[in-house]
């Protein structure tokens, strides 16, 4: 009974120490920043200085971002992407980046007026791979505007669309924000457009072939008139396809 109880305190320990082992090696953070304000990227720098063993990943930065975060770059540390349009793309675009680099942590860098919504965002799409968040809001950084709880529920909502679809609407973020001059007519349009490939997932359907043509009529510059109208040909074509 002795002998059996010993090899059985043996096996455990052995057991602990291996888990204990793996996890710590694999174990693997890095510093995650959301494309911004300039303090963004000056904070990381100072960050990436005092965490020297973990590269900086930053997600559509301001266009001078390269020359602040030279001193990364010089350090063969710097993984720079420019896809992101908002915050929950800034997430989408970079993940499967911080998944095949293993990464388990990120310390997460923005401003402190867009950390809740960063952090609620970044919570349930970083989550899907289980990789931890610590915020490093920048000391001292921007606080206001202060973002509504709406806008947090919002990006909320698109998170967990895109943690069960895949899909982040990338497309059509950039289309509010850059077209203004067509938010009505168009957002009907392409919400619509975004809900029936959410509803099917397929973008063969002729419906929403038609609202995609009819939405790329209205993004060019030759249909400012508002003028939906798809001709003969145009028509014939989308029935052939």
């Amino acid at each position: 009974a002795c002998l059996a109880h010993s090899v059985l305190l043996i096996v455990v320990f052995l057991v602990f120490v291996l888990h204990h082992f793996f996890v710590m090696k694999s174990f693997v953070a890095a510093i995650f920043v959301l494309g911004g304000e300039p303090e963004r990227d000056l904070y990381a720098v100072r960050l990436a200085e005092s965490h020297p063993s973990e590269d900086v990943y930053v997600s559509s930065p301001g266009s001078t971002a390269p020359q602040r975060l030279r001193p990364i770059e010089e350090a063969g540390r710097l993984h720079l992407d420019w896809r992101a349009v908002d915050t929950v793309t800034n997430f989408s675009t970079m993940y499967d980046e911080l998944l095949q680099a293993s990464i388990s942590k990120v310390l997460l860098v923005t401003s402190p007026y867009h950390m809740p919504r960063a952090e609620a965002v970044g919570s349930i799409m970083l989550g899907a791979a289980n990789i931890e968040i610590e915020t490093k809001p920048v000391p001292g950084g921007l606080e206001v505007p202060v973002e509504s709880q709406l806008k947090i529920w919002r990006d909320c909502a698109r998170a967990w669309v895109w943690r069960y679809t895949g899909m982040d609407f990338r497309l059509l973020s950039w289309l509010l924000q850059h077209f203004k001059w067509f938010s009505c007519r168009a957002a009907v349009l392409a919400i619509s457009t975004a809900v029936g490939v959410v509803l099917c997932r397929l973008k063969s359907f002729p419906f929403l072939r038609v609202h995609l043509h009819r939405l790329r009529r209205l993004v060019s510059p030759r249909s400012r008139g508002w003028s939906t109208r798809i001709g003969d040909e145009e028509a014939e074509e989308l029935e052939i396809v």
